[in-house]
């Protein structure tokens, strides 16, 4: 699964051997069931991740509304985090769900 992240990388920019050894140590895969939520609005973003297979959803609740308003849709070969979140570690405003069975490979704050 490395290698579908490392092939996609490489259509941007040459990695070396030794970066592609990189990837392979410091990207972790998770599995989430439909459902599932990989970010709920008031936890920081630990992870950045890319969808292997699969779909999510980034959405917030509209507080006017009350109503869902979808972001973007994470499909296969897409990346999906809250990237404020992310770079800053602060609270998500956001939530990320799987809406089928989806898995992902992940790197952490501290390995990035």
């Amino acid at each position: 699964m490395k290698k579908q992240l490392i092939k996609v990388i490489s259509k941007y920019i040459k990695l070396s051997s030794e970066e592609e050894d990189l990837i392979e140590a410091f990207w972790t895969e998770k599995t989430l069931e439909k459902g599932d939520y990989l970010l709920r609005n008031g936890q920081t973003c630990r992870t950045d991740n890319f969808v292997v297979n699969g779909t999510l959803k980034a959405f917030y609740i509209n507080p006017e509304t009350g109503k869902e308003e979808i972001l973007y849709f994470a499909i296969e070969n897409w990346w999906v985090t809250d990237i404020e979140s992310f770079q800053k570690q602060n609270p998500s405003i956001y939530n990320i769900q799987a809406l089928e069975k989806t898995i992902l490979l992940q790197i952490n704050y501290n390995s990035f």
